[in-house]
């Protein structure tokens, strides 16, 4: 320290020698590591739930817009008791079908002119609560199946 202060005082330049080459080249590794680290940290995907998306729900045949199956149909009119008592028919049927892990009957949930927005957000929170893992968003609703792993 007491170098340092007389050099600064008495104005003389320090010279440049390995010791300083050798401070930087380590702080260059040290920043390109830690660029590394953090690029594959933002690249990584953690915890990334199991849902299928639509894309790749529609991909095991593009030619059809939905998977060929014996659907039931759930209207949604907008009438809360009547939509309550379908919602909880479809839960059991939803329950079913995860059971068994049919592949053959879904459930189609169709909203009409006059559903409310609460109803398709209990749709979506129905879906998450049971572990549904394939559905379809289309323009006449959502349609739950279940795909087999295979």
């Amino acid at each position: 320290m007491e170098i340092l202060s007389g050099c600064i005082s008495t104005g003389m330049k320090l010279v440049k020698g390995k010791n300083n080459y050798f401070i930087m080249l380590t702080a260059f590794w040290l920043l390109a590591i830690t660029a590394v680290c953090i690029t594959i940290a933002y690249t990584m995907r953690y915890d990334r739930p199991k849902w299928r998306s639509v894309k790749a729900v529609m991909s095991w045949h593009p030619a059809l817009r939905c998977p060929p199956r014996s659907y039931a149909h759930i209207s949604l009119t907008g009438n809360e008791i009547t939509d309550a008592i379908k919602l909880d028919m479809a839960r059991t049927g939803m329950r079913r079908i995860l059971m068994e892990m049919d592949t053959i009957h879904g459930i189609h949930f169709h909203f009409g002119d006059s559903a409310r927005y609460k109803t398709l957000i209990r749709v979506m929170d129905m879906l998450r609560q049971e572990k549904a893992e394939s559905y379809l968003q289309d323009s006449d609703g959502i349609r739950f199946l279940y795909v087999s792993e295979e």
